[in-house]
């Protein structure tokens, strides 16, 4: 049995349908970049491969044998198939794996970033899901995520972690009060008035960056905030915050069950905000391209 078939390759198979496709070895060879002898000696080769013609030869035209028409149809389908498989893979490897957390409104956030790189990078696809804060940082460290996206207070796990990040979106702080409180008719407050006030925080052996960060933003009042109900997650803290006396820092994208006895105003002199993080061992360009679509 001749086994020459067996060294045909990519190559051949490429050049054998140009010259059937342009009608000519000249045009195969211009479409190709090829000379026209190199593009000759292909096909003789493969026709010696195979050990039967595949075109029929004259002076003025080019045709194809039975059997090159039985193997152009075979080939064709093959080489649509690898250039539908490279079109794939390259449109995966031009993705972006990306996290949201799944207590945050996206709308108020990123759907202004996937604009703006829908914009400068239209072939870029962006993979979103949502998940916890944990599960994103968890799987950000692992490289199961290109980016994520984490309320501000979680930059000191990202920095622990030697990961990077930059503000995603940022505005005035706020505070959900009950709405009996004394300052829940008041459009705005300041961070010096809720120096005596109880705060409902996030568990401290899950998010430790939440009363970190409520610790520091008193620090120059000389105040240690006093942190009294204590939520295990965020998502939690999202369906049953119903405050009796205690109050809950948040940010303008935090996505609160609205309740009648539950009101949010704004801190006017602190802010916060969405922050976004990404490992730097396995910075992609097109994260770069995506970062500075929002800087």
């Amino acid at each position: 049995m001749n086994e020459e078939w067996l060294s045909i390759t990519i190559n051949q198979m490429t050049v054998f349908a140009a010259v059937v496709e342009q009608g000519g070895f000249l045009a195969a060879s211009m479409c190709l970049h090829m000379t026209q002898s190199a593009v000759s000696k292909s096909i003789a080769r493969l026709e010696k491969q195979l050990e039967t013609p595949l075109f029929r030869r004259t002076t003025r035209s080019l045709e194809m044998t039975e059997e090159g028409e039985l193997i152009y149809g075979q080939w064709k389908q093959v080489l649509l198939q690898m250039e539908q498989a490279y079109a794939l893979l390259k449109r995966k490897k031009s993705a972006l794996k990306i996290g949201l957390t799944s207590t945050t409104r996206p709308e108020r956030y990123f759907e202004e970033i996937r604009r703006k790189c829908r914009e400068c990078m239209p072939d870029l696809t962006l993979d979103v899901e949502s998940e916890y804060m944990t599960e994103l940082e968890k799987k950000l460290l692992h490289g199961e995520y290109d980016l994520v996206f984490l309320p501000d207070f979680e930059r000191y796990f990202i920095e622990e972690h030697q990961m990077q990040w930059k503000w995603a979106a940022r505005s005035n702080a706020y505070v959900l009060m009950p709405s009996f409180h004394p300052l829940a008719g008041r459009s705005s407050v300041c961070m010096e008035e809720l120096l005596g006030e109880e705060f409902a925080i996030l568990r401290h052996t899950m998010t430790p960056g939440y009363e970190r960060d409520l610790r520091e933003r008193f620090e120059k009042y000389q105040a240690t905030p006093k942190c009294t109900n204590i939520y295990h997650n965020a998502n939690t803290l999202r369906h049953f915050f119903v405050p009796e006396k205690e109050v809950l820092l948040v940010d303008a994208f935090y996505d609160y069950i609205e309740h009648p006895q539950v009101v949010c105003v704004k801190v006017e002199d602190a802010y916060n905000g969405i922050i976004c993080a990404w490992d730097p061992k396995r910075r992609r360009e097109a994260v770069a391209h995506m970062l500075a679509a929002f800087s």
